[in-house]
């Protein structure tokens, strides 16, 4: 509902129920919900002093069904706020108003008949709060209006839908803004016959039955309150059937495109755009990729295509579901590959042939220049071609949203090959190395030799000739068949000598300096010479013989070489000899003797290196490469060290020396009985190990003997020391020192007081105060104190009353034996008590509850909060005059014997017992077949925790739920029994009886036809249950049929319409049978009758309702006696003719539309 404030060009503030609403700050706001709003406007001015202005209106926002499909009202009442008003009447015309006969949703649908008078008939609806969105109005219309059946866009009777915005002036929907989606008007109403809406766009003629007709609301009517309506106008002429109006309902609306349609496959994502309501969700055709929440496309995964795309907002709040659709299109992205199969292609074999497979239609180009190609078949003409490599390129224009797409493949055009080889150095030496080839023309080619022998390179052509067989070849120079062109061969020969070749060896090298003569060993090629480096070999030219004693120690390279020959050139061989000088070595152990805790003694040597140490006796451990001593694991001795030099041709040389070692002092001090009391005379030492006669020493405060280690205990400081043994250097062992730890302990003393004995047990904790030593343990006698062993701290609560000797022992340790410390503690019992009322809760009335204590009498009891009527002395309550309610009882011991006031506590409850009912309700105690029906307590009151409990049967039958109302579906006839129950009583019962009556059930079928022709009649048969004791009405679309009350119904052509049948119960359940609808057979001929007649018939011919004809009649001599116009109402509209007054005879009764066409004829004849 919209509110309007009528204040100046100041602030307004608009207020529900005392909060203010955000943002409403316009002198209107569109109500939605109920309660009391108030608008607070300040003037322009602003001045301070100024007081808002108000206005208070309270509103009621009717809960309207979103959907309304007129089921909710008994027929023929309109749901509420609707209403049926007149713009103009006649006698034939009715209301709008609901009935059950035709229907879109049964039952119930609303309804206006079309009348043969001028009429003008509005169904005005609710107030409707349309979204500020763009927004629907939808509806199921049904109509059978009088229309013109020549002119299909003319009528005469019809409909028209007109909106009020805001309550301004109704407007017909189109003019005002809006549009039709589907089932709009179609036609035009005529201007001829008065009618109310004259020459406006309408609804008119038939309808089919239920159509849906959707709208787009004006875009004024957003965010605004908006009122249609359904108004149905009729002309001065011919009625039909009517209109009716079902399921209405506004809903926002929304469109959805795809901008960039149609997409290529490989465009990635195609993003919806979406106006009006969002929230809802997309769906598509199989096969294609949608995000079901935004309506993103993924059209990489789709398969192309055409889709259509549905965007559905989800039925809420009682309105359906809402859709709109738009197309998408994919286009499979282009897709080609291409090869030319014979790649490559000798320049000389004719045409090469693309082949290529996927997309068709693209265009052949090539880089670089030089390739002779068809640019729309992509064939290559090879011998035009220059030789080479090209890229050639398939195009595949740009459409239908995909860019240009191109694929590539390679096409080698060869040139057919030519060479020559030759090898210009032959003959070769087969030392020469390698033989290269001199080659020219077409590379790429092989190499092979005749007859076998000759080492070829087959790529290069390259000979080597070391491993060639001395001779001569003839070389081909293969160039294979490719690029389809045929092998080549070129030849060549060449020529190989074969090199001198010797080995020269001294079998016995090395050979030693004191040696007389070394003798060569010569293999291969004789008659060369000896010759060697560097200077110092004594050595024969001739004989390769070696004098080693007259030559200098060393290494030399010893050559023969044999002079050129034969076209090879010189050639020499080589081998070395070594003269190894006679070993010469002496070595000592400089620091010997030496100590086995020294570590390492190293040797020192001069002369020959690279000998090898060893000892004797077994015991010495000696590095035998470098003669390095381990003294620690030496056993201590004097040892022979041998070191031994070999060298090639020399033998073994050995030199010798000796040494010694001494074993290092080891010995160990210990004082055994260490700690020791201060009191316990002389510690002694303990020795182990060597040497003896060392010295001992200490840190200052022990009195120690330095030649003995013994410790005078008495005259030492309390305290830990380190005693040192000392042993002097030796025997080559450095001076020597070990140590042990003495400790010695005061003997110790302490007292203990409990300065606060005695003790209330109730005090918590009595704490020691201690003088001396710490670190002892506390203990009690006799039994029964509660004491931490480790602090003295005394729990007094857990502690036994009296009193106690309390011990504080320091244990022995250090040497000194235990210590105890005595004082005594005692403690004073606290009073304590308990109390229960073992029968609570109590029931009014009740007597006397009695309390139950333990503990300390002599107390004192009190309660709260105040209503418990309680002896203070005894505890006693009086149950009957206290208050209903739960109390805290609390029972107090005083102060005394220095302990504090005590409390004991418990609760006790009163309860209160419940009344019984006087009376039970139900919302409904006769029913029509099963249902629910909702059962109330009347009168009566629940006690204390009690509940109301509902049973069937008898009370305290079968249980049925609880509750001072309770929902319960009834199949049988039942009586229901209520009652209160609780902890204190049962209350008496009071019941109600819900009586379950047959649910009635009719249908009805037509028998022998649901078609007629003049003159023809079918019964309508209706089959009931149950068979008596019932009202049977009948109805003719919608309309009682008078007098129409058995189980059969007779009916004629003119009688032409949609049946059903209520039947109605002596207990008033009633039921609407199914509708049988009798319609007329089309008959292209006129029917007349009586026939023969005495001058009074009817006439009657298929036609359209709403159209004008003739009747003609002719005498047998074709003379017109008779002409009358009339308007059809019906297909077989009745049409009477009196010619009474005519002569009998034979007529001609015609037929004739308002075209002047002859519809039919008839032969009569007129009895006299």
């Amino acid at each position: 509902m919209m509110l309007t404030a009528n204040g100046g060009t100041g602030n307004y503030q608009w207020y529900l129920d005392g909060a203010l609403i955000g943002g409403a700050n316009a002198s209107t706001y569109n109500a939605t919900t109920s309660g009391l709003y108030n608008c607070i406007y300040t003037d322009e001015c602003a001045v301070t002093d100024s007081v808002p202005t108000g206005i208070n209106v309270a509103i009621n926002i009717c809960a309207f069904p979103c959907l309304e499909n007129f089921d909710g009202v008994v027929i023929p009442a309109l749901p509420p706020t609707w209403t049926a008003t007149v713009g103009a009447t006649c006698v034939n015309t009715a209301r709008w108003a609901t009935v059950n006969t035709s229907s879109s949703s049964a039952p119930n649908a609303v309804f206006v008949n079309d009348p043969n008078c001028i009429s003008d008939e509005y169904l005005d609806s609710r107030i409707f709060a349309v979204a500020a969105a763009p927004s629907q109005l939808i509806f199921r219309n049904n109509y059978d209006l009088e229309a013109s059946i020549v002119t299909p866009t003319l009528g005469f009777d019809g409909m028209v839908l007109e909106i009020s915005i805001n309550g301004g002036a109704f407007a017909d929907i189109i003019a005002a803004g809006g549009s039709f989606v589907t089932g709009g008007y179609d036609r035009t109403i005529s201007a001829s016959f008065s009618s109310p809406i004259a020459s406006r766009q309408a609804w008119s003629g038939n309808s089919g039955g239920f159509i849906t007709t959707a709208v787009n609301l004006p875009a004024a009517a957003q965010g605004q309150n908006v009122v249609f309506r359904w108004r149905r106008a009729t002309d001065s002429s011919i009625g039909a059937v009517g209109a009716n109006i079902d399921d209405v309902y506004v809903i926002s609306t929304a469109t959805i495109s795809y901008a960039g349609s149609p997409y290529c496959s490989n465009a990635g994502t195609a993003t919806v755009t979406q106006t009006g309501t969002t929230g809802g969700t997309y769906s598509s055709t199989a096969g294609l990729t949608i995000n079901a929440t935004n309506g993103d496309v993924t059209l990489g995964t789709s398969t192309p295509g055409t889709y259509t795309v549905t965007y559905t907002i989800a039925a809420s709040g009682g309105c359906p579901a809402f859709s709109t659709t738009t197309s998408i299109t994919i286009t499979q992205l282009p897709a080609a590959t291409i090869s030319y199969a014979g790649n490559p292609y000798c320049n000389n074999a004719g045409t090469a042939t693309v082949t290529r497979t996927g997309t068709a239609g693209g265009t052949y180009s090539s880089a670089p220049a030089g390739l002779t190609l068809n640019a729309a078949n992509g064939d290559v003409t090879l011998a035009t071609s220059t030789p080479g490599t090209y890229t050639v390129t398939y195009t595949i224009a740009a459409a239908g949203g995909c860019p240009v797409v191109t694929t590539t493949t390679s096409i080698t055009v060869t040139a057919l090959p030519a060479a020559t080889i030759n090898y210009a150095g032959s003959p070769y030496c087969s030392n020469a190395g390698t033989a290269a080839v001199t080659q020219t023309g077409t590379t790429g080619g092989t190499y092979t030799a005749a007859p076998a022998g000759l080492t070829i390179n087959t790529a290069t052509g390259a000979v080597t000739l070391a491993t060639s067989i001395a001779g001569t070849y003839m070389v081909s120079y293969t160039i294979a068949a490719s690029g389809g062109c045929p092998a080549v061969i070129a030849t060549a020969s060449i020529t190989v000598t074969a090199l001198p070749a010797a080995t020269i060896t001294y079998a016995g090298s090395p050979y030693c300096s004191t040696d007389l003569t070394a003798l060569v060993t010569r293999t291969g090629t004789a008659g060369g010479t000896y010759s060697a480096a560097p200077a110092g070999l004594t050595i024969n030219a001739t004989t390769g013989t070696v004098t080693p004693n007259t030559s200098t120690p060393g290494t030399y390279t010893v050559t023969y070489t044999m002079a050129a020959a034969g076209g090879c050139p010189t050639v020499t061989t080589t081998t070395t000899i070594t003269i190894t000088a006679a070993p010469n070595m002496i070595i000592f152990y400089a620091g010997s003797p030496y100590c086995s805790n020294a570590g390492t003694a190293n040797v020192t040597r001069f002369g020959t290196g690279g000998g090898t140490y060893s000892a004797a006796p077994a015991g010495l451990t000696i590095n035998a490469a470098t003669g390095a001593v381990t003294l620690g694991t030496s056993t201590p001795g004097t040892y022979t060290v041998t070191y031994s030099v070999t060298l090639p041709g020399c033998g073994i040389t050995n030199t010798t020396t000796t040494i010694t070692i001494t074993a290092a002092p080891n010995a160990t001090i210990a004082y055994t009985g260490s700690p020791y009391c201060s009191n316990a005379g002389t510690a002694n030492v303990t020795l182990t190990g060597s040497p003896a006669g060392g010295v001992y020493s200490s840190t200052a405060g022990l009195t120690l003997n330095a030649a003995t280690g013994a410790v005078t205990l008495g005259s030492s400081t309390p305290g830990t020391y380190t005693v040192t043994y000392t042993v002097a250097a030796s025997g080559g062992c450095a001076t020597y020192t070990t140590t042990a730890n003495i400790t010695i302990t005061a003997l110790p003393t302490a007292t203990i007081a409990y300065t606060g004995s005695p003790y209330c047990a109730n005090a918590g904790t009595a704490t020691v105060t201690r003088t001396g030593t710490a670190g002892g343990t506390y203990t009690a006698a006799p039994a029964g104190l509660s004491i931490n062993a480790a602090t003295g701290d005394v729990n007094l609560g857990a502690s036994t009353a009296g009193t106690y000797t309390v011990t504080y022992t320091i244990a022995a340790g250090g040497g000194c034996p235990a210590v105890a410390a005595t004082t005594s503690i005692t403690i004073t019992t606290a009073p304590a008590a308990t109390i229960s009322y073992a029968g609570t809760p109590f029931c009014q009335p009740g007597g006397i509850a009695t309390v139950t204590r333990t503990g300390t009498a002599g107390g004192t009891y009190s309660a709260t909060p105040a209503g418990l009527s309680i002896n203070a002395t005894s505890g006693d309550i009086n149950v009957t005059t206290s208050t209903p309610g739960t109390y805290t009882v609390t029972y107090t011991l005083a102060a005394g014997g220095g302990c504090p006031v005590v409390n004991a506590t418990t609760s006790v409850t009163i309860n209160a017992p419940s009344v019984a009912p006087t009376a039970a309700n139900a919302t409904a105690t006769a029913l029509c077949g099963s249902g629910t029906v909702t059962l109330s307590v009347v009168g009566g009151s629940l006690g204390s925790g009690a509940t109301w409990r509902w049973y069937s049967g008898s009370c305290g039958g079968t249980a049925v739920g609880t509750g001072a109302t309770l929902n319960v579906t009834v199949a049988t006839t039942t009586t229901y029994f209520v009652r209160a129950e609780g902890a204190c009583n049962t209350t008496a019962c009071a019941s109600v009886t819900v009586t379950v009556n047959a649910q009635p059930t009719i249908s009805i079928a037509a028998s022998p036809r649901t078609t007629l022709l003049p003159g023809q009649t079918t019964t309508l048969t209706a089959t009931v249950t149950p068979a008596a004791g019932n009202t049977i009405t009948w109805f003719r679309n919608g309309i009682v049929v008078p007098g129409a009350t058995g189980l059969t119904l007779t009916v004629s052509v003119s009688d032409l319409g949609t049946y059903t049948a209520r039947i109605t119960t002596g207990a008033g359940c009633t039921a609407l049978s199914n509708a049988v609808t009798i319609i007329a057979e089309r008959a292209d001929i006129v029917f007349v009758y009586p026939n023969p007649s005495q001058g009074q018939f009817q006439v009657r011919v298929y036609n359209q309702p709403g159209k004008q004809v003739s009747v003609l009649v002719h005498n047998g001599l074709g003379q017109l006696v008779y002409d009358q116009r009339m308007i059809t109402s019906a297909p077989y509209t009745r049409m009477d003719v009196d010619m009474r007054s005519a002569a009998g005879g034979t007529y001609t009764v015609s037929v004739i539309n308002s075209d002047g066409e002859i519809i039919g004829s008839k032969m009569i004849v007129i009895a006299r």
